[in-house]
């Protein structure tokens, strides 16, 4: 039996998303172990980082019951830095937002939120949106739920963290690198990914060893790759 620990992030209390818990660790899935456990976020963000470790997935979560969907990229929004670092922490593919109490949660709301707050689907793999109406459900195993819209978000849910993987840190080497100059690869699915050919190429030539975790951007890939082959291009020259 497989286990996987989910991180459930968010400002406001866990009485608000304990159905989520109950659901994720009860009746969510049969074969995989999951453990879901709050992490409360407060402006100490040293400490939110260090409390994150040791999770395979997280959730963002947001209650509209604070009045507002205020979660990035909008006046007074509340997990810009949080958001990011969790992308950062754990790969893009291992976070997901789940919003709260709405007054709707079908597609066009979902659509309007995300246009209106670019970097969810920037930084998070998914977006939940749930109403009162939605968590009336939740009482049931997933395959008894009968609601359609509700039965394959969670389904989609299910999926994302049954595939996680623990990420111990931000630097890793890949097993299987895939070919280019010297060996010289990261990867874009998590930040910071090098193969084990790059660090030996690193390791005979000391002054390429500060190397800052790429950015998602296909420009910046373009330069980094750039300024990489101009460097290897000005060592064949010298030898």
């Amino acid at each position: 039996m497989g286990r996987k620990k989910v991180a459930i992030c968010s400002r406001d209390s866990e009485q608000n998303y304990e159905w989520l818990i109950d659901f994720l660790e009860n009746r969510m899935c049969k074969k995989t172990k999951i453990e879901a456990r709050p992490v409360y976020i407060t402006n100490n963000i040293s400490t939110f980082h260090q409390e994150v470790s040791g999770y395979n997935f997280a959730i963002l979560y947001h209650t509209k019951k604070r009045g507002r969907i205020n979660i990035t990229n909008v006046p007074n929004s509340l997990y810009d830095e949080e958001l990011k670092f969790l992308h950062d922490r754990f790969g893009k593919q291992n976070v997901v937002v789940v919003i709260d109490d709405l007054e709707k949660s079908d597609d066009d709301e979902k659509r309007r939120i995300i246009d209106a707050q670019r970097a969810l689907s920037h930084y998070a793999r998914d977006v939940f949106l749930f109403t009162q109406e939605d968590k009336n459900l939740f009482e049931k195993p997933l395959k008894k739920i009968e609601n359609e819209k509700v039965r394959k978000n969670l389904k989609f849910l299910k999926k994302y963290i049954k595939k996680a993987r623990r990420t111990k840190n931000k630097y890793a080497i890949c097993k299987r690198p895939p070919t280019s100059n010297f060996g010289f690869y990261a990867s874009t699915d998590v930040p910071g990914f090098f193969t084990l050919s790059s660090m030996l190429f690193l390791r005979n030539f000391p002054f390429l060893r500060t190397v800052q975790p790429m950015s998602e951007s296909p420009k910046d890939h373009g330069d980094v790759e750039k300024n990489t082959q101009t460097t290897i291009d000005s060592l064949k020259l010298k030898h």
